[in-house]
């Protein structure tokens, strides 16, 4: 695309993180949970989230160990060409196998980078300075039940909050009935 997040490591290693503004996000119901991407070879990078106060990945091109405290759900075939191309995983399917008996599934932290400790870290293998990938278009869609939002003041107080979801560009919330398309 002609214009995308561009995410550069400014000194070799160190976790090459960026975080998602996503806040706190319910992945029960995602259907859709994809991207677009461009990283050439040499950038290692995984998709992080906490879910449940641990940690969990979806591999990318970092790798890393799974253990009972950074739980790896599952892996995307990232190819490190330089080229664009377009990463989709079924999210919900892969946390209802880990966790089938859990209404909501509310993550937050989402994170690209290399969060797992390691040579990394240091540089070695990968991600030295100057590294960089390219994120497009990333989306994370969900069906069923109600919209769920998480808002909150600064003080962590409940706001209070109209929404209405329709077709129309024109529709306040709480001043007349929804339509439909």
């Amino acid at each position: 695309g002609k214009a995308s997040l561009k995410l550069t490591n400014v000194h070799s290693g160190g976790d090459f993180a960026a975080r998602l503004p996503s806040g706190k996000t319910d992945l029960a119901n995602v259907v859709e949970f994809g991207f677009d991407y461009r990283i050439p070879k040499g950038v290692m990078v995984n998709f992080y989230f906490d879910l449940f106060e641990k940690r969990h990945f979806i591999e990318l091109t970092a790798g890393g160990e799974s253990t009972e405290n950074m739980k790896r759900i599952g892996a995307i075939a990232v190819r490190s060409d330089g080229r664009w191309h377009r990463a989709e995983f079924p999210l919900s399917r892969a946390l209802r196998e880990i966790y089938p008996d859990r209404a909501e599934l509310i993550a937050e932290n989402m994170t690209f980078g290399n969060l797992h400790a390691g040579y990394l870290h240091a540089g070695l293998g990968g991600n030295l300075a100057g590294a960089f990938f390219h994120l497009d278009n990333f989306r994370i869609i969900s069906s069923g039940g109600e919209p769920r939002f998480f808002i909150a003041a600064a003080d962590g107080q409940p706001l209070d909050l109209a929404y209405g979801i329709d077709a129309r560009p024109d529709t306040a919330p709480g001043t007349r009935p929804l339509t439909t398309p």
